[in-house]
């Protein structure tokens, strides 16, 4: 199979264990068709396109639920991406909270690499790529950023126990980012790499996962010193331990 069609259609699905997809407990039906529903539309058309008519067209709801449940375009545009992005981050801490830190690397890898490893619905991706790209308002930006962090955090505690707590903030920073941008190239970007060097479209998903896990892993382990791990860079949770003491 295709290197870009496996990655884009989500046939290889590696996870036996899965959060099943929750929305909001305190919705109501016609709230939750909408979320869904205009998720599908933002995905589709991007924010400055999608109309409320097509989302209640697509809920088969009035058109004056909208407002009632949400207000305006806006706020259902942020409930939706606030939903989407909590639950990616507790599928992904799910999956990658716990065990050794290797193991850890190697499930985030997974659950970022494949459609499936951490989205509920196909959707859920074309709507995240749009917002990481900042195919949105400025106003929309900061709030992004702030719920892709929770993501950001857990990828970061990873890297800090691959590395034994002997980076400091911007090394950690940097790092952080090196890995997350390795899986998000993949997967955001199979097409453009299948035209690049189509000789890559003989690997399965798993050799393409094991090829990241063992980049970033090995790049991590170059950054590790034991000596590295004096006072002068202690591992982080000593750090908190002594802010809060």
């Amino acid at each position: 199979m295709a290197l870009g069609r496996a990655l884009v259609s989500g046939t290889f699905r590696i996870f036996p264990r899965r959060v099943s997809p929750v929305i909001h407990k305190d919705h109501n039906e016609t709230a939750q068709k909408l979320l869904v529903a205009a998720g599908e539309v933002f995905a589709t058309s991007g924010y400055e396109a999608a109309t409320i008519r097509q989302i209640t067209d697509r809920a088969h709801v009035n058109l004056a639920a909208v407002n009632y449940y949400y207000g305006d375009k806006s706020n259902l545009y942020r409930e939706v991406l606030r939903w989407v992005f909590q639950r990616r981050f507790e599928n992904l801490r799910v999956r990658c909270g716990t065990g050794p830190a290797d193991h850890r690397l190697r499930c985030y890898i997974e659950a970022m690499l494949l459609p499936h490893g951490v989205d509920d619905w196909p959707w859920q991706r074309a709507i995240t790529i749009r917002a990481l790209a900042n195919e949105v308002l400025p106003p929309f930006r900061t709030e992004i950023s702030n719920m892709v962090r929770p993501i950001h955090e857990l990828l970061r505690e990873i890297v800090n126990d691959m590395t034994h707590g002997a980076l400091d903030e911007l090394q950690l920073e940097l790092a952080t980012h090196n890995v997350q941008n390795m899986c998000l190239r993949w997967r955001n970007r199979a097409r453009l790499i299948e035209a690049l060097s189509p000789q890559l479209q003989t690997l399965d998903e798993q050799a393409i996962v094991e090829a990241i896990f063992q980049m970033a892993s090995g790049g991590l382990q170059q950054l590790y010193r034991p000596r590295g791990t004096s006072a002068r860079r202690r591992p982080r949770q000593q750090e908190r331990n002594a802010r809060i003491a």
